[in-house]
């Protein structure tokens, strides 16, 4: 769209999507369309995905966004998220006039002739031949289909269906500069321009031991490393049972692309880089083998003495979030439960007591299993006020819960 002239990469966010609002004015008046796409909002990383996972539509997500703090300032720093990808897709549809689906379509997905590729979990299914999401939760694999269903709602963040076949080709049309077939798909500028770096990233994202500094940034949509003795350009995802990755290197005009029907895998990052090491003739490095040497996070600890909690029937009522919705706490038995509405099917919580009014929380019934931790607090009067969860809900409003009266 920006090259039929309907809209600018410089145009301001609010301009375009009117609805659109940061917690921070400032952010929310100087954000424009590329900052959208470039990562540097101020929000922590990943900031409102678990409100993704309750199935919301886009307007919704749109709207919460104005409730997560910032944990830095606008364009200080990278931190990635998927929100901010669905009010660029707003921005598309207010001015093209239609659906980020049939935009889509429209604009790339025919005139690339990508025939395998569609945007929804019916067209998934109606494809015949397709590799079902997996995730491993637990031993053996388990069918993800569940929560594939809501990937598609948050569409613009990675919800696409594709094939090797035509993501070569999208793939082709990146490393020809804007070029498919010989034929003008994007003009040059525009299309060098998305893989221009405009985030810096720090830390390391390659999983070797090596001690190298490696200059690593966000561009638009793509991630850019300045490896020796070419600069490496690529994107990864995981979604609902799937993760996927495409690389090229533009000096050596080859790419690479890795699509896998497995969630928790960093197998396509590492075949990248085995790529990368291929062209230019580097000794062979086993990059599965330092992605499992990464430091896990550590595991909780539970007190040596801890503090009873008060009787079960003490943490039982419905509690308020303005995004979340209303999540109820019962007596099941000798145990404590929860639910939370989701548009297909509750998320529900098994609670443990953990340390006085502090439980740990673990999803039922899903095969993305969760855990962390709910801490209730009491008012003067000894009743229940409302309950935070960790490690959920915390990224919206610190994830606090109010009793409702």
């Amino acid at each position: 769209m920006v090259d039929m002239g309907k809209l600018s990469l410089d145009e301001r966010a609010e301009d375009l999507v009117p609805e659109f609002q940061m917690y921070d004015p400032y952010a929310t008046r100087s954000m424009k369309l590329w900052d959208l796409m470039a990562q540097h909002s101020g929000m922590p990383s990943y900031a409102g995905d678990s409100y993704m996972y309750m199935n919301p539509t886009r307007d919704q997500v749109i709207h919460a966004i104005r409730y997560i703090k910032p944990t830095s300032t606008f364009r200080e720093q990278f931190n990635y998220v998927n929100n901010l990808w669905l009010v660029a897709a707003k921005a598309g549809e207010n001015r093209y006039g239609k659906s980020w689906e049939t935009y889509l379509s429209d604009l790339v997905f025919k005139p690339l002739g990508l025939t395998r590729t569609s945007t929804g979990y019916n067209e998934l299914y109606a494809a015949g031949d397709f590799a079902f999401p997996h995730a491993t939760p637990t031993d053996p694999i388990e069918k993800a289909d569940p929560e594939t269903r809501g990937i598609y709602i948050i569409g613009p963040a990675g919800g696409v269906n594709s094939s090797i076949r035509d993501m070569s080709k999208y793939l082709m049309m990146h490393l020809h500069a804007g070029k498919a077939d010989g034929k003008e798909f994007l003009k040059r500028q525009t299309a060098n321009e998305l893989h221009v770096p405009r985030t810096p990233i720090l830390g390391d994202l390659l999983p070797s031991t090596t001690k190298l500094p490696v200059n690593t940034s966000y561009c638009q949509a793509f991630v850019s490393q300045n490896f020796s003795p070419s600069t490496l350009v690529w994107h990864n995802g995981g979604t609902g049972g799937a993760r996927t990755i495409m690389g090229f290197i533009p000096d050596a005009d080859m790419g690479i692309v890795v699509l896998t029907n497995l969630a928790d895998t960093q197998v396509p990052e590492a075949l990248m880089y085995r790529f990368y090491d291929a062209v230019f003739g580097k000794p062979k490095t086993d990059y599965i083998a330092n992605y499992m040497k990464k430091p896990k996070p550590p595991t909780p600890a539970r007190p040596a003495t801890p503090v009873p909690a008060r009787a079960l029937s003490a943490y039982a009522g419905k509690f308020q979030h303005p995004i979340f919705g209303t999540l109820e706490f019962k007596v099941n038995g000798d145990s404590l439960t929860a639910k939370l509405p989701n548009q297909y099917s509750p998320f529900s919580f098994k609670l443990s007591a953990w340390d006085g009014d502090q439980f740990q929380w673990t999803t039922v019934g899903s095969v993305n299993v969760q855990t962390g931790f709910a801490s209730f607090q009491f008012g003067l009067d000894g009743k229940v006020a409302s309950v935070k969860l960790n490690g959920f809900a915390d990224d919206l409003d610190s994830g606090v819960f109010t009793l409702v009266p």
